[in-house]
């Protein structure tokens, strides 16, 4: 089987026809292939309709959850591992046990699949009569235990990923507390944003509900199963987010420094720096411009930009600190907005806690400002947010001796 593949996808791209087609579309003629045969089950063996709804909502929900691994599984296959070496030596064990030749999703799956079974036979059986009606055909029944695999399957991935990323967070956080160090933001990002993804395994869940209606028992296995895969990736995310992102002496510059100078380029490469006020958020750091600004339109060329903090005593310059970030950047809509209201009003709050004075006199004297300077997010002025990839630190610049 081929290394670092999870058996699902394996099946996808080694088994025609689905090996002969991109992902998503072998993912819709699965989707096809097993409703058709459903389908045909029912009407053959004069099923209830009610079968070939349950059926049809369990088939959605296990074509759902492969899609939902595949946008996992590729981040982690092309992630840079972490510069450090034992962080990357954690990094690199979650990766060969998530893509484990032995298989324990599949593991976890099985072991899933023989309890819910055991269950189903022996304590609710009253469960087969109302998925397949009261005769129950041997096929139908073959067919609705082979589903029930890739039900289980799927199961026991989200949970025993869920289960990992906690695991990882937790290793990963260990070794950095012991170093005394910290990680750069681009090495946290995927995990973070896998771990959310992941939280996204637990709904296709609620697709199954209609399976459940006559056993409580079931729902509540359901409900467990939501709870679980949710409760663990938010915990990993958590102990992920106590993980620092930056040495002390530049997070200290970018909660404390006032100003800053914002260096963008457009496509042909020509700069322009200008400064700015910002704020920082403990992870990205966050910028507001006039949406008729040439910096924003360089964003648009170009996403990448440069931020430099630099604090001084004036009455002795080589009293400095200063630090230099470049990153890639992200424009806010509207849409992002709506998306993320929490975000924005604690964003909103930064720039106030910051910057009071400024802030009181925009809002106080708006209608007297140009048209570039109002202050109105997303009509007359947009948010940036720049994702940190590389950072340089540097202070007490040295006097030069210039021989006479």
């Amino acid at each position: 089987m081929e290394k670092g593949s999870w058996i699902h996808e394996f099946f996808l791209e080694r088994v025609p026809p689905f090996s002969l087609f991109s992902r998503f579309k072998a993912l819709i003629l699965q989707l096809v292939i097993m409703e058709i045969i459903g389908l045909l089950c029912v009407i053959v063996f004069s099923l209830p309709i009610r079968s070939a709804i349950m059926g049809s909502a369990a088939i959605l929900a296990v074509v759902v959850w492969s899609a939902i691994a595949h946008r996992m599984s590729l981040p982690i296959k092309r992630a840079k591992l972490p510069e450090n070496p034992n962080d990357r030596d954690t990094v690199s064990k979650y990766r060969r046990l998530i893509f484990s030749k032995r298989h324990y999703e599949a593991i976890a799956g099985t072991i899933f699949a023989i309890l819910l079974i055991f269950y189903i036979f022996f304590l609710g059986e009253q469960n087969l009569t109302f998925w397949l009606g009261s005769k129950i055909p041997v096929l139908p029944l073959g067919l609705g235990f082979l589903l029930l695999w890739e039900v289980s399957y799927r199961v026991g991935l989200g949970l025993w990923i869920s289960l990992l990323a906690l695991l990882r967070s937790s290793w990963l956080r260990k070794t950095v507390r012991e170093r005394g160090g910290y990680v750069p933001y681009g090495s946290l990002d995927y995990l973070e944003d896998m771990d959310l993804r992941n939280m996204a395994m637990a709904f296709p869940t609620f697709l199954l509900i209609p399976l459940t209606l006559s056993d409580i028992a079931l729902l509540l296995i359901l409900l467990g199963i939501v709870v679980s895969i949710v409760t663990l990736s938010a915990i990993s995310i958590f102990r992920l987010r106590q993980i620092p992102l930056y040495p002390d002496k530049i997070k200290e510059l970018l909660k404390n420094g006032k100003f800053a100078y914002f260096g963008t380029s457009d496509e042909n490469g020509q700069t322009h720096i200008t400064p700015l006020i910002f704020v920082f958020d403990g992870r990205s750091v966050f910028i507001v411009t006039s949406k008729i600004s040439k910096k924003l339109k360089n964003l648009q060329e170009n996403p990448h930009a440069a931020v430099l903090i630099d604090v001084r005593d004036l009455e002795n310059p080589t009293d400095n600190r200063a630090a230099l970030l470049r990153g890639k950047t992200t424009t806010y809509s509207v849409f992002h907005a709506l998306a993320h209201p929490i975000q924005m009003l604690r964003l909103r709050r930064l720039f106030q806690q910051k910057y009071p004075k400024y802030v009181k006199k925009y809002d106080e004297r708006m209608d007297e400002l140009p048209e570039a300077w109002r202050t109105a997010l997303f009509i007359h002025r947009t948010l940036v947010r720049v994702d940190v990839e590389d950072m340089v630190y540097w202070e007490k610049a040295k006097v030069l001796q210039i021989p006479t």
